[in-house]
This record gives C-alpha cells, structure tokens and sequence, in this order.
C-alpha cells in the first residue's frame, strides 16, 4: 500500500535507526502512533518527517503494518547492517525515478569515470529524499552548499546499470522500417474492413431509403475527400447530407486524425460525422459504432469532449530566397 508524503521531508539516518530500534525493542510490533511519540521524546518536532519516514519504509518492503501495528519484515535483515540496506533501497529508489520520471538529466559523468548528481534536478526532493542520498552515503558533497554530489563507487554500478536499461528500454520501443511497414498494411487492412462495415451499417439503417445505393464509399476514388462514406441522414432525404470518416481501434480508444480530415470537418460541420468501431466488436450482433457528429466543434472547441488532442507530425516549409 502507497502512502503519499507529504513535502515537509524525512527523518535524518539516525532519527531512521533510531525508529526501527523502537520497533525491533517490542517483539509484537508497534502502532505508528506510539512509536511516533515515543520517538518525540528524544527527537522533538519529528511527527510528520515519521510519518513520511514510516510511508517511504513501507514502501521500501523495510516494515509492515497489519491491523495498525507496524514490523519490521525479514527482508530488512539484522539490525548491524540497516544503515547499508538503507543505502542500497534508496540508491535503488533514486535509479528508478531517474528512469521513470524523464530525470535523466540529473545524473552526469566527467572525464574521469565519476558520476555526479546535480542537486537542482534530484527528484523526491518534496519528500525529503536528498537527505538520506547523503546520510546513507548514496552521494557526497564537498559542502553543504555543492550543486553536484558525487555517486560513491559503492553505486557507481547501479547508476550506470540503470541508465543503460533505461536506454534499452528507449531504444526498443522504436521501430524499424519493416515493422513501420508491416504496421501500415495491417492499419490499411483494418481500416478497409471498417469502413466495408460501417457501408453495411449505413444500408441497413438506410434500407428504406429510394437511393439506399447511393451510400457509398469515396475513400477508394477520393483519397483527399476528407471523408470514407457519402450518406443521408434519413430516408426523406436525397441529397448527401452525411459524410462519414471511419476510424477503428483495439484497446484505449484512440485514433490519428489528419489536417486534410480536419479541414473537411471544420468545412462540413454538423453535416461531417465520426465513426468509431473498435475492432474487436464490430462482428457481434447488435453492436453499434460510437458515432461523434460535428467533431471538429465537439473536439477541438468544447472545453467538455474528455478527449486528449496532441499533434503528431509537423509540417516544416524552409523560407523562400529571393
């Protein structure tokens, strides 16, 4: 269980060993509140850095809480070596943040082989963690004033190690030009099979319709319409009066939108409607499409729609010289 912290910091290492002492002096465990309190005895002002301090052990796997008495777990060893276990889970805390959390920045090598850690970057500092980066030895500084800490050879590896998973992990999230083009027949594939579905969808919902014939796909004959399916909006029309652009997903509900696809939009209105079908569906009996009518206003002007619109590409056009 996650608890958050607030930003008011830790206990120092003593303060920490201090703590788990207390814990480790009752055989049964104690409840946070008593341990809180008995800790202010000889540490004044420390409740909510205990707190703190309490939510990141647990976090840490170093203590445990059942029905509101908090152990320490096996994992955290003999009482000899929490100082150095301490170390090792929060040089193991801060590795991964710089991974998850895009801080990468923040650790630098110079040409001598060490690393260094730029304090103005260091995630968890709300929570207090630079104090224990120092106070378990994860890094030091030459004075309580330095920038730049520098990672001790105790965990020069584990920072080198993570960084060089975190860059594995980048790299093999790409994709290579056969894997683009394999990806663009499968997307050309399913998006054919969309709108086939969705022209059968229209017919029966047009059945009664005199020129139900004429609901038709365009996307075959005008790759710039902006559109897939001309159709009607209701049998006692007879003029196209719907135009459909199809988009089809599996999984979270997302789909690429293109400037031509937007300007037709933005021009046809309420008269211009967005089809959604998630493929995994679209065979089942009864199943109906999410349709969207007027997208451009419903998306890109309504403060309301729920949707996340990021662009993808841009266009770059280099200045005429003349």
């Amino acid at each position: 269980m996650n608890v958050a912290r607030r930003s008011d910091g830790l206990l120092s290492a003593r303060q920490t060993i201090a703590l788990l002492g207390l814990m480790k002096d009752r055989r049964y465990g104690r409840q946070e509140e008593h341990l809180l309190q008995d800790l202010a005895a000889s540490y004044p002002a420390v409740w909510s850095k205990g707190r703190n301090t309490i939510a990141l052990l647990r976090e840490m796997n170093f203590i445990s809480e059942r029905d509101g008495v908090i152990r320490i777990t096996d994992a955290a060893g003999e009482c000899g070596s929490w100082t150095r276990k301490l170390g090792e889970l929060t040089a193991t805390s801060l590795v991964n943040r710089l991974s998850e959390d895009g801080a990468g920045r923040c650790l630098q090598a110079n040409v001598n082989g060490s690393l260094w850690l730029d304090a103005m970057l260091l995630p968890g500092a709300g929570e207090g963690l630079p104090l224990w980066i120092i106070e378990f030895a994860v890094a030091a500084r030459e004075n309580v004033g330095s920038r730049f800490w520098r990672v001790t050879e105790t965990y020069k590896s584990l920072f080198l190690g993570g960084a060089r998973a975190a860059n594995h992990r980048r790299v093999r999230r790409s994709m290579s030009l056969a894997e683009l083009e394999a990806k663009l027949d499968r997307d050309a594939i399913h998006g054919k099979e969309a709108e086939e579905w969705v022209l059968a969808f229209e017919r029966r919902r047009l059945a009664s319709h005199p020129l139900v014939d004429q609901v038709r796909l365009v996307s075959d004959e005008n790759v710039v319409a902006g559109y897939d399916i001309a159709s009607f909006s209701s049998s006692s029309v007879l003029h196209h009066d719907l135009f459909v652009e199809v988009k089809s997903y599996e999984g979270p509900k997302r789909f690429f939108w293109t400037r031509n696809e937007i300007a037709a939009s933005e021009a046809l209105g309420e008269s211009y409607s967005l089809y959604l079908i998630e493929r995994s569906q679209m065979r089942l009996a009864g199943y109906e499409p999410q349709i969207i009518p007027g997208p451009y206003a419903a998306l890109f002007l309504s403060q309301t729609s729920g949707w996340t619109i990021s662009p993808t590409t841009y266009e770059c056009v280099a200045p005429v010289l003349g």
